[in-house]
């Protein structure tokens, strides 16, 4: 009964459809286990995607480790100020090599897109559509020009409609797809304050500007964030969350790499017996 409910709203031609959308915008769909799946979408859990859709000519940057993408988010209606550190945080995460990651939205978001156009960081940009309605303003969309030397990815299948659910989706892989979210402008009612939330959920790095940092801090969200002024604010977070992970490997990785080694070195240890530096010929008295 359950899975019948569940499947009331499914339409033959409707995934048909959707097919037919994916080829004739040469989408790629990637599935958990792909080469390109971005594996830091697992720690969702239960609110990982079970497939992404994708367009652009770095697929790579799906695959390159946390600590080489940072999120900068803002609200839609950001100040002109908040642009303005918009631009100077990717601008400058982008020469460093770092890749950006943002939605779609006009304002910050776009603003963060905007900044990594022909430079060597590239970007992430993540809709809340499916890729099929990427942009339809002017001759030269602008999504177009971001998948030159990044990628768009989406949740939503083509053919799709936004909804709040696909809004908030965009904000979940926003805040997994890096190892750094970082706020430059929010509001306790808008739904950007998602996505730090989220990234610390995920034990991943929240910064925000030194205003934002006091409100999230404060009444808004209660949340540690590092203060952030310049792109090397970032760079030094992500270096820090490089170093934590690199600890945690090391930590989880002696105990099996250690049990292997003392089932590899015990017959032979059996052999000498303890403190013989010659091969024991006789019967083992361990063993």
């Amino acid at each position: 009964h359950v899975w019948r409910s569940h499947f009331e709203g499914y339409d033959p031609t409707e995934m048909a459809r959707g097919v037919e959308l994916a080829e004739e915008h040469e989408l790629r769909v990637l599935i958990p286990g792909d080469p390109d799946w971005p594996v830091g979408l697992n720690d969702l859990d239960r609110q990982a995607p079970y497939a992404l859709w994708i367009r652009g000519d770095a697929p790579e940057l799906l695959t390159r480790p946390l600590s080489e993408r940072a999120t900068l988010i803002g609200r839609q209606g950001s100040s002109f100020r908040s642009l303005d550190n918009a631009y100077s945080l990717a601008t400058g995460l982008s020469h460093s090599e770092v890749v950006v990651v943002a939605n779609s939205y006009p304002g910050i978001g776009r603003m963060a897109l905007a900044c990594t156009l022909g430079r060597p960081g590239g970007a992430i940009a993540v809709l809340p559509k499916g890729l099929d309605r990427r942009d339809t303003s002017g001759p030269n969309p602008f999504f177009n020009q971001v998948e030159e030397n990044g990628v768009l990815v989406s949740e939503t299948p083509p053919g799709r409609p936004t909804t709040r659910d696909t809004h908030l989706g965009q904000l979940r892989l926003v805040a997994a797809l890096s190892a750094m979210t970082t706020v430059i402008e929010a509001a306790p009612w808008n739904d950007v304050v998602e996505a730090p939330m989220i990234a610390m959920q995920l034990r991943r790095i929240v910064g925000a500007m030194p205003k934002e940092k006091e409100s999230i801090g404060g009444s808004m969200l209660k949340l540690p964030a590092w203060e952030v002024s310049a792109p090397d604010d970032i760079v030094r977070g992500l270096e820090a969350f490089a170093r934590k992970q690199a600890a945690i490997d090391e930590i989880s990785r002696p105990a099996s790499t250690s049990l292997r080694a003392a089932t590899t070195a015990l017959p032979e240890q059996l052999q000498r017996g303890p403190g013989s530096s010659q091969h024991h010929t006789g019967p083992s008295r361990t063993a």
